[in-house]
């Protein structure tokens, strides 16, 4: 009699626990799903051919998730930044970032110049002939989210500064003057030796679709397993 009383209290507590995970994993398939749309987005997006934006005084921010624009005035080029930990087909190195100051607006913007590998030490940073003369570049600018600047301490003194994240304080500081809370990733080199071919997603949205079939399969199946394992109990309770 016992045992048939821990066997019921087991079914029960199995009961419970499949009750509990499934509306977890069907909200987790519709978040993979909400993420395919997302990213979905993001490469309408950079696909779409729109007019330029350019810089204004007294700019804020920016609306977008990559927003063409144009940028007249000169680069920093002895002041930038490395961003470290950047990979291009397994291989380690940094990403250019430089400040520039737009001629009409007055305003700065942070600059993604692109990628260059790593030296053979830590030692060895890679010295960037940034362009001293008034250019006109264009790129996509999107806006730095809270999750990408977080506080971040450069690890080096001197020029250029090896940064983890792309922190928008660190760089104003150093710099010495707002700067609009924005990237921009440029669409054409300035220099033979950075690499420009920007991944544009992590995970395509094709990834996400497939983890949402997953979820809902699962939850599915555990559905199943839920309505068995009722009639088990209720047949128990007969017997």
């Amino acid at each position: 009699m016992i045992k048939v009383q821990r066997e019921r209290r087991f079914k029960f507590m199995l009961l419970w626990a499949a009750l509990f995970l499934l509306p977890l994993m069907v909200s987790l398939g519709f978040w993979q799903l909400s993420r395919a749309e997302e990213k979905q987005t993001l490469i309408a997006s950079w696909d779409t051919q729109a007019v330029l934006t350019t810089l204004t005084a007294g700019m804020k921010s920016i609306t977008g998730m990559f927003v063409p624009v144009l940028l007249e005035g000169q680069l920093e080029n002895k002041r930038y930044f490395l961003l470290d930990n950047r990979t291009r087909g397994g291989q380690p190195g940094y990403e250019v970032i430089a400040i520039f100051h737009e001629a009409n607006s007055g305003e700065s913007a942070i600059v993604n110049l692109g990628w260059v590998a790593l030296g053979r030490t830590r030692d060895d940073l890679p010295d960037v002939n940034i362009p001293q003369k008034m250019l006109v570049v264009s790129g996509r600018m999107r806006s730095l989210g809270e999750s990408i600047t977080l506080k971040d301490t450069p690890v080096n003194d001197g020029w250029p500064k090896v940064i983890q994240r792309l922190d928008l304080d660190v760089v104003s500081d150093f710099v010495g003057k707002p700067i609009i809370p924005a990237v921009v990733r440029i669409d054409e080199p300035l220099l033979k030796a950075l690499d420009i071919n920007w991944p544009i997603l992590t995970m395509l949205p094709e990834k996400h679709l497939g983890y949402a079939f997953q979820w809902f399969a699962m939850s599915v199946a555990l559905f199943v397993m839920v309505i068995w394992s009722v009639f088990q109990i209720k047949k128990d309770a007969y017997e």
